[in-house]
């Protein structure tokens, strides 16, 4: 649906009939196709609750330039995609996480379609509890596992891990205000907001706020881009400090050249390019971020499907050696990570639009009905330089933009986290 100056897509999520479900992107960057454009009312098309095939993943990403298409997978989906990573951890998605991949046909609405008789001053309510008690344990655990990557990296094992925990909180009332309050203050470059269901039954809401690119492909020009982030720090910063800052500078190119190999693997020799080594991006009201850019070409007879295999997960998410640092994830995470770091986007025409589903939000309903369960992973870059404690800090700025919402919304049992001067949750 197109938005107009007088409701903003958030406004119509708020306003979306309850008894309609949506699956939803907002596409808000600079150089989107369609900037603001939202998908909704989605016919499930393809969902598979198990580990994909590489011929299911080849057959759902075929190319229709009939359609509007919405399409997720989860990260734990690529550690079948190469059998050098060598995980079982994908057999559990099935009723740990529900859909590994999902794709759904959609169409575009205007305002009058998609909102129907719902009003767009309508605020649904929801109050939102973060659990404490699970971080300052989550903490503990999150810094010796710090500590056994820069073992990692010592014995030459690796370079970089992207290492992640979880914040838990619980949600009562709409996940829909939820995600539009988090759309509103994040204006996220590649947001999504999809209500599916679980392989157990249960309702489940996935709401990412991302501002970080993946894949941008068009299948008529042979062109991919990826825009892989970087560095990190509250937007209330100065630039130059994370412009300036070594160890981030040094974990974005370790990214760019992971990215560059990546793309190597589909792209046609001499066409790959580095357009923007480094720029540092604010992203809404809550964070800056060190952004790169590297483009190229397919080689001919490869599409998405071969895209997506050469390059998923996304590098920024992972680390470098790209497989040594995943099987390194897969022993040091708790639980699989399901959405979160995999990818969410659209398929619109022949020109493929997929984020890196950081900043992502999985709900799941609660045998008490409007009461949510909500697992909001956070992660960090590892590098030899890094220090255990400022990492974890680094993983908090990520989550301030929901942690303002729990201080927003802290009512009668919301147990609302105490903040130190520098932003950390005491």
């Amino acid at each position: 649906m197109n938005h107009s100056d007088s409701q903003s897509p958030w406004d119509t999520l708020r306003a979306w009939p309850e008894h309609r479900p949506i699956a939803a992107c907002l596409d808000l960057a600079p150089d989107a196709p369609n900037p603001g454009v939202v998908v909704g009312q989605p016919v499930l098309d393809k969902v598979i609750n198990r580990q994909p095939t590489i011929e299911e993943l080849s057959s759902v990403l075929e190319p229709n330039p009939a359609k509007h298409q919405l399409l997720w997978l989860a990260y734990d989906a690529g550690l079948g995609l190469d059998p050098g990573i060598g995980s079982t951890r994908h057999q559990l998605l099935g009723w740990r996480y529900g859909e590994v991949i999902g794709l759904s046909n959609a169409r575009y609405f205007d305002l009058d379609s998609a909102a129907g008789t719902g009003s767009p001053h309508r605020t649904a309510q929801y109050q939102l509890a973060f659990d404490s008690a699970a971080t300052s344990a989550a903490k503990t655990r999150y810094i010796r596992s710090v500590r056994r990557v820069l073992d990692y990296i010592r014995a030459g094992d690796v370079y970089q891990v992207n290492l992640t925990h979880r914040l838990r909180f619980t949600l009562v009332g709409s996940p829909r205000a939820l995600a539009a309050d988090l759309f509103e203050s994040a204006r996220p470059w590649h947001g999504a907001y999809i209500e599916t269901t679980s392989s157990s039954g249960q309702r489940q809401v996935i709401v990412s706020a991302s501002p970080e690119l993946f894949l941008d492909h068009d299948d008529e020009t042979r062109r991919v881009c990826t825009r892989p982030m970087k560095g990190t720090r509250p937007a209330t910063i100065d630039h130059d400090e994370l412009f300036h800052a070594v160890k981030d500078r040094a974990e974005l190119n370790m990214i760019v050249d992971l990215m560059r190999n990546d793309l190597g693997r589909v792209c046609s020799f001499g066409s790959i390019d580095v357009l923007q080594p480094r720029t540092i991006e604010k992203h809404g009201d809550s964070v800056l971020q060190a952004t790169a850019t590297v483009s190229g070409e397919l080689r001919p007879h490869h599409g998405l499907a071969d895209l997506i295999k050469a390059t998923f997960p996304p590098g920024s998410v992972t680390g470098t050696p790209k497989i040594r640092a995943m099987q390194i994830i897969d022993e040091l995470e708790s639980a699989p990570r399901g959405p979160y770091c995999g990818t969410i986007g659209t398929i619109d025409h022949g020109r493929a639009r997929l984020n890196v589903a950081i900043r992502t939000v999985l709900l799941t309903e609660t045998n008490t009905p409007g009461v949510w369960d909500v697992d909001y992973p956070v992660g960090a870059g590892i590098v030899a330089e890094s220090d255990p404690e400022a990492e974890w800090q680094e993983t908090l700025d990520k989550a301030d933009i929901l942690l303002r919402l729990v201080n927003q919304r802290a009512a009668g049992s919301c147990n609302t986290p105490a903040r130190s001067q520098s932003g950390s949750v005491a």
